[in-house]
């Protein structure tokens, strides 16, 4: 058994505020900490991977709601068009595909690991 080591207290307090545009910051700073938690409590893999993808939907949601409201704040200012649009899908796609191959190379060392039926072992 593994004792805390963030303030669970504050992660649900963080949780606990009111779901709006301005409090996605501190609902997504729960997610992840609650997600570092359960690492760091050592669950089982079956509870990481059920409550870990919780905590990664929720932050994912935040982030929808965030952008939601930055694109209705530039359509009032009359400042989207077809071109700023299409702009940010490329850099959107560019800066996924960078990540996509940040976590490809992570997988990679992954499989340089050591496994139970390296001989070595």
């Amino acid at each position: 058994m593994a004792d805390p080591r963030l303030d669970e207290d504050y992660i649900r307090a963080l949780l606990s505020v009111p779901v709006t545009h301005e409090n996605t910051d501190a609902i997504q700073q729960g997610a992840v900490q609650a997600l570092i938690d359960l690492y760091d409590r050592k669950v089982t893999r079956d509870e990481f991977l059920t409550a870990g993808a919780a905590c990664l939907s929720l932050y994912g949601q935040c982030s929808k709601l965030w952008m939601l409201h930055n694109v209705r704040a530039v359509y009032k200012d009359g400042t989207l068009t077809d071109q700023k649009f299409l702009d940010a899908d490329k850099a959107f796609c560019d800066i996924i595909r960078k990540q996509s191959e940040t976590v490809v190379e992570i997988v990679k060392r992954l499989q340089l690991c050591p496994t139970s039926k390296d001989p070595i072992n």
